[in-house]
């Protein structure tokens, strides 16, 4: 949400505002900004310098927990089920003691204490020693320590557990202390219980917690870049009736599990806490993972996949498209610097070839501009449309769809232009997939930085781009710039929809003028069921404001306000609520932040 450019410095400033809104709306108006533009500043401060700490914000939320958790008796819990954690142990190394050690212990301080430990050796380099090893471990810890087998697979022991539900722990991992409680708490809070519950993390760096990865609620897409229900809580019965693929040796790997029980969930529950803290000891096994993800994927029918770690390091999946016809829909009005650099990119650099091009003018006047439609009729796939009305950027798009000959919608700002060939392919691709409703792309600022990886609604008033301002490859509390993620809602300017879900939704809601009607068709969209889809792998430059000034109308802050209202009340399910919503750059919220509902209304009032 762009504010009006004013500062408390400028006299002029003040004075024009207060003479617009009155002295006291002024003023108050004023101090609200003032506000506003101080706790962003002191964030970015923080940041830089280091004057918050992750340890500070986690020792505190700790605090904050264990005050809380002085209301609750466990034992008066009505429902106590058992949960079995499983230690898988590859291989055992003298110092793999210390690292187990470590991970029991973190167990005997769990306030709830229906739980059982299994210990599992997969392979025995030094011919039974390990036995003697572990039993003089875990002769003075708990008698819920009650199994070492060294001779069944990990599959074949999940499914002798009687434990309702179980969890994987690597030797070396730290479980907070309330985490077996909080998941209680949810199967006592829930009317049905979840098959899946998992919970923030972060790494283990000696004693130091470090790198936290707060998470989304479900996001399908987001597993395919991070598996970050690897430490879960499973419910039992989904191995149990699920069929079960194995790795060449005939074993199942715990990539392979987590992802095989996340297709037979019916209901995955997130608890934004961090309750889980990684050994920094285990490492991702590259390998393990791709043949994971390329099973996870074929499970959905989607054939021929190709998985690979990029040169960024992270997991890029492909396969082929089905060549369908894309309408891409661009409304322009002079500003013809950019429109050439948009049609000549598109035409000279897109692989993709089964598209068409949509071009609506809109009023144009300016002769070099008229000249050029003119050279423009040498093209095919290129048609010209005249949209004489005055500028609505809904309508003029939905004017669009009309003469749409493809299956899929595109709709393109004229100030975006194509750096990379197979950007149309890859966003094909995904909007192919039967659930994902709208698939959005990164573009990026000339100068290399982020203009758009998402959109997060509540950020910086009704919604704004995460990660905005930062270059490509950061990664932070939220994770990579580089994952595929799902959002709520992702921008206008590069927007790819399926013809059919488009019409299903009810298309652009035309009463907008200019802002927010890409939110707002991406949420009618998705409450359809469907997905909203960021790739990484579309890349484009976005030479933001180019096409249209930043100017946001009134009417369109009060019907965006009436639109998002009860998502901002409630949290955007696709961000995490310890992050900030007052900066664009995932970062630890801060108790002086203005509650994101509060600014929301503050817009409306002040600004509409």
């Amino acid at each position: 949400m762009r504010f009006p450019k004013f500062l408390p410095t400028q006299p002029a400033s003040l004075l024009r505002f207060i003479k617009k809104y009155g002295l006291k709306t002024g003023l108050s108006a004023s101090l609200w900004m003032l506000r506003t533009w101080f706790a962003k500043g002191l964030i970015s401060i923080q940041d830089r310098t280091g004057l918050f700490s992750y340890q500070h914000w986690l020792e505190k939320e700790s605090r904050e927990r264990k005050h809380l958790r002085c209301k609750v008796e466990p034992f008066s819990l009505p429902y106590q089920p058992c949960i079995s954690l499983f230690i898988p142990l590859s291989k055992w190394e003298t110092s793999d003691v210390n690292l187990l050690h470590q991970t029991l212990q973190s167990l005997q301080n769990q306030i709830y204490t229906s739980w059982k430990v299994y210990l599992h050796l997969t392979g025995d380099p030094n011919g039974g020693g390990w036995e003697s090893d572990i039993q003089s471990l875990v002769k003075n810890l708990s008698s819920n320590i009650v199994t070492i087998s060294s001779h069944t697979t990990l599959h074949q022991a999940l499914q002798e557990i009687p434990e309702e539900y179980f969890m994987l722990v690597s030797p070396g991992d730290v479980l907070a202390e309330d985490l077996l409680l909080e998941v209680a708490l949810v199967f006592n809070s829930n009317t049905t219980v979840p098959d899946i519950i998992y919970f923030d993390e972060d790494r283990m760096t000696g004693s130091e917690s470090s790198l936290p990865l707060l998470k989304p609620d479900w996001s399908p897409e987001l597993l395919l870049s991070t598996n970050y229900l690897r430490n879960a809580v499973f419910k039992r019965d989904l191995i149990r009736d699920t069929d079960t693929p194995k790795d060449e040796s005939g074993l199942i790997t715990r990539n392979d599990l987590t992802y095989l029980l996340s297709d037979a969930a019916q209901k995955i529950y997130h608890i934004p806490q961090v309750l889980y803290h990684a050994s920094s000891a285990n490492s991702l096994r590259v390998e393990e993972n791709i043949a994971a993800l390329k099973k996870h994927l074929e499970r959905k029918r989607i054939q021929q996949v190709d998985v690979r770690l990029t040169e960024k390091k992270v997991f890029r999946v492909t396969w082929p498209v089905q060549e369908k016809l894309v309408s891409i829909i661009i409304p322009t009005r002079d500003n013809l610097f950019y429109l050439e650099k948009c049609i000549s990119s598109l035409l000279k650099l897109t692989e993709y070839k089964n598209y068409e091009i949509i071009l609506i003018d809109n009023n144009s006047q300016e002769q070099q501009t008229l000249d050029y439609y003119k050279q423009l009729k040498q093209y095919p796939a290129i048609r010209m449309l005249s949209y004489p009305q005055e500028f609505n950027y809904s309508k003029v798009n939905n004017f669009g769809s009309n003469h749409a000959n493809g299956e899929i919608l595109l709709f393109l700002n004229n100030d975006v232009e194509i750096v990379e060939p197979g950007w149309l392919e890859e966003m094909v691709r995904w909007v192919e997939q039967p659930q994902v409703g709208v698939v959005g792309a990164k573009l990026l600022y000339p100068d290399g930085t982020i203009q758009h990886a998402g959109i997060v609604l509540g950020m910086e008033g009704h919604a704004s781009h995460v990660f905005g301002g930062m270059r490509e490859g950061h990664s932070g509390p939220f994770g990579s710039i580089e994952w595929y993620r799902n959002y709520s809602a992702v921008t206008g300017a590069c927007l790819m929809v399926r013809k059919e879900v488009f019409e299903k939704a009810g298309r652009f809601d035309e009463n907008y003028l200019l802002a927010f009607n890409d939110v707002e068709l991406c949420t009618r969209i998705a409450g359809y069921g469907y997905r909203v889809v960021y790739t990484p792998f579309a890349r484009l430059i976005h030479y933001e404001g180019k096409s249209r000034s930043s100017y946001i109308p009134a009417a369109d802050i009060q019907l965006g306000y009436d639109h998002l209202e009860g998502i901002v009340k409630n949290g955007d399910p696709f961000f995490n609520p310890n992050l900030s919503l007052c900066v664009r750059v995932p970062t630890l919220r801060r108790s002086f932040e203005e509650n994101p509902y509060q600014r929301l209304k503050n817009i409306r009032r002040y600004l509409s």
